[in-house]
């Protein structure tokens, strides 16, 4: 899937990335944390919020707009704020079931809005809670392997994995190649050129074994 509203300036990539979850989960202090690197205990209902931050990751550097979506949305708001997303980060909370239930339906707007190539990470936040009712190995096999998404676990209390975000969905997405793609690729266009060395040799071969 190309991202359909991001650009690549003189400076790098420009695109737009929509954080959605029910609504307590944690996603206005991820946003926190990514945008100023702060976090406030007191919970406050968001009203949808926009930030731009510039991003540089692995030498590339990215202008994001982040849009904090309000987690009590109806259908046709969310629709409306995935519309204007090229990446998606889904919150739910480790301690509360239903919120990760709740984030596979959000899935299933974003396939609707954007079809079934978007760039989503999934993050199960508050790990510094002692509660847990989602099984770590069972999410992230139903989110890789079923979803087929990126999927990380946070705590935006302990400021834990969550500078992290943003390279795990870059990566997912293919713009941020990994050392050992790059390695592979090295790897292939060697072997590349020694087949097309042998194969020069014999030109003249009335034979030719590939």
């Amino acid at each position: 899937m190309a991202w359909r509203n991001a650009g690549i300036t003189s400076k790098g990539y420009h695109l737009t990335v929509v954080v959605l979850g029910l609504a307590g989960v944690g996603k206005s202090s991820i946003v926190s944390r990514l945008i100023g690197n702060s976090f406030r205990d007191e919970y406050e209902p968001t009203v949808e919020k926009f930030y731009k931050k510039d991003a540089k990751i692995k030498n590339v550097t990215i202008s994001l707009n982040v849009i904090d979506t309000a987690g009590d949305h109806d259908s046709f708001r969310r629709e409306l704020s995935i519309a204007y997303g090229d990446a998606f980060i889904l919150v739910y909370d480790l301690t509360k079931a239903e919120s990760f239930a709740e984030i596979c339906r959000i899935r299933d707007d974003v396939i609707k809005v954007k079809g079934n190539n978007c760039h989503c990470v999934i993050i199960g936040n508050k790990t510094d809670m002692n509660v847990r009712h989602i099984d770590q190995g069972l999410a992230e096999n139903i989110v890789k392997f079923d979803l087929g998404h990126a999927y990380m676990e946070t705590s935006a209390k302990d400021n834990l994995n969550v500078k992290s975000i943003f390279q795990k969905l870059f990566q997912h997405a293919g713009m941020i190649k990994r050392k050992k793609d790059e390695n592979s690729r090295i790897s292939l266009l060697a072997k590349v050129k020694t087949h097309m060395k042998v194969l020069y040799k014999k030109k003249n071969s009335c034979v030719i074994s590939l």
